[in-house]
């Protein structure tokens, strides 16, 4: 074939794009679909000069809400989903890591998040899974 060489750039660039951005992608041990995560924040006198991370978790793989999933926090402690895929935790602001944990589904890890005085976190967690050929 005779590409010229801005349409195979074009090309590849739009072929990366696809295969980078798809939910599923495929490991020598398998096929993998990626969690998803999206935050948002904003202030609520109403805390009390306390912090609030609250949500949703649900399986990427069927759109189904994972009830009693598990969210670590604080190093020791932990709450469950409820059969909505809700949850909802009150703590002093400051740095936290949350893992969520699903049986059947992969570990997510947040990075650090900083909450202010009276923020209230808001967190849609679409858990992936794996499967191994």
């Amino acid at each position: 074939m005779n590409w010229h060489r801005p349409t195979f750039l074009f090309v590849t660039a739009l072929a990366l794009t696809f295969i980078g951005c798809s939910p599923t992608r495929y490991q020598r041990s398998g096929y993998d679909i990626r969690t998803k995560m999206e935050q948002t924040s904003f202030y609520d006198k109403g805390l009390n000069g306390k912090s609030k991370i609250s949500g949703l978790v649900y399986s990427r793989t069927d759109s189904t809400f994972l009830e009693e999933a598990i969210i670590f926090y604080d190093k020791s402690s932990a709450t469950p989903t409820n059969d909505k895929g809700e949850f909802s935790i009150d703590l002093a602001p400051g740095k936290y890591i949350l893992t969520f944990r699903y049986l059947g589904h992969n570990t997510y890890v947040t990075k650090a998040l900083k909450l202010e005085q009276n923020e209230h976190l808001i967190i849609l967690l679409r858990l992936g899974t794996s499967v191994i050929e």
